[in-house]
Parts: structure tokens; sequence; C-alpha cells
């Protein structure tokens, strides 16, 4: 079963990508290379929230975004 992401990440994630609740909770259950092959919900799990936040607001704040090459298309 797959675990609901942070409702806090999860509206980080929606606002600074500009999609929807549905992609955003999906690359949250991707496993990201930049996270060491771990989904960013698993990351979150053994390293921490506020690691998984500080991770997705350097990303958006460098102007690139979380990855998607690994998101089917929608």
């Amino acid at each position: 079963m797959k675990r609901s992401p942070p409702a806090d990440l999860l509206q980080v994630v929606i606002d600074g990508m500009g999609w929807d609740k549905k992609k955003a909770q999906l690359w949250f259950n991707v496993p990201n290379p930049l996270l060491g092959n771990v989904t960013p919900n698993a990351y979150e799990l053994f390293r921490g929230k506020e690691k998984l936040e500080k991770f997705i607001k350097n990303q958006l704040s460098e102007n690139r975004p979380p990855r998607t090459s690994l998101l089917p298309k929608m």
C-alpha cells in the first residue's frame, strides 16, 4: 500500500511544479536517483520530513524541478 505524503510537502510540490494532486502524489511514490533511488516517501520515513522538505525546496529554488523524467506521461 502506498503511503500518503505529508500534506504540506504535497502542497509545496503542487505549487512549485504547477502539477495536479494526482501527479504530485505519484512523484512521492517513484524512486528518485537524487535521493539514492528511493521514493520521496521512503526518504521521509528514514531521513526525516525536514530533510525531504529541504531537498524539495532546494530543487525548486535552483530552478531544477524534482525529477520528473521517471514519471509516466499523463
